[in-house]
Order: structure tokens, then C-alpha cells, then sequence
């Protein structure tokens, strides 16, 4: 997970995953590109931890996930995920745990994520 061989490959692909779902080629991807682009790697992210990046990641709150924020926060949190994955230590902060630490930024992506789908 962490030789430079598995990081250069694992950015490669969230690099190409960005520009697949970057429909307006600027640079930035909705919260729901952002959510969807995740179903085209199989890192065995749940969708809690999707949106947690998506907290992470929208620094400003403009609700807009900029390539200079999406790559080293994809890159650390898919490391993350799979070595828990790996060590089969899934439960080490239990999911309602981080959905208390980042309950605000949480209900936001919630609350504009159902909006994007009903419309």
C-alpha cells in the first residue's frame, strides 16, 4: 500500500477516473460526479466513505470538488480503506462514530445529493 509503485498506479487511475467524469473539462467535479466517479474503481468504498471525501475535499464549501483537492485525498483515503480492508480490521472507527465527526458536512452532501437525483 505504500511502495511508490502502488501510489503512482493508484493515482494514475483516480487521475483518469477525474477526467472520465468531468463533463464540463473544468477542472472541478458536482458532488454527484465526485459520488458516481467511485463506482468506476472497485476499492471497496461504502458510501459513507465517499462522503466523507466529499467533506473533506470541498475545502470552501462551494460545493464543487476541485482536481488539486480530489487527488491527494483519494489517494490517502483509498491507502486507508484498503489496508482496513486488508488487516480485516473494518470496525476501527465504527460508521456512526464518523458520521457524528462530520455530521454537519455529512447532512449537507446528503441533502445536495438527493436534491441532484430528483432533478
Amino acid at each position: 500500500m505504500d511502495s511508490p509503485r502502488f501510489i503512482s498506479t493508484l493515482q494514475r487511475a483516480i487521475e483518469e477516473m477525474f477526467e472520465i467524469c468531468d463533463a464540463t473539462n473544468d477542472g472541478r467535479l458536482t458532488y454527484q460526479q465526485f459520488e458516481d466517479s467511485w463506482k468506476t474503481l472497485r476499492y471497496g468504498l461504502s458510501n459513507l466513505d465517499v462522503r466523507i471525501m466529499i467533506a473533506l475535499a470541498d475545502e470552501d464549501d462551494d460545493e464543487m470538488i476541485p482536481w488539486a483537492d480530489f487527488v491527494p485525498i483519494a489517494v490517502d483515503v483509498v491507502r486507508t480503506i484498503i489496508k482496513r480492508n486488508l488487516t480485516g480490521r473494518n470496525n476501527i472507527v465504527p460508521p456512526d462514530a464518523l458520521s457524528i465527526i462530520y455530521k454537519a458536512e455529512i447532512d449537507k452532501c446528503e441533502q445536495l445529493l438527493t436534491h441532484d437525483m430528483k432533478h
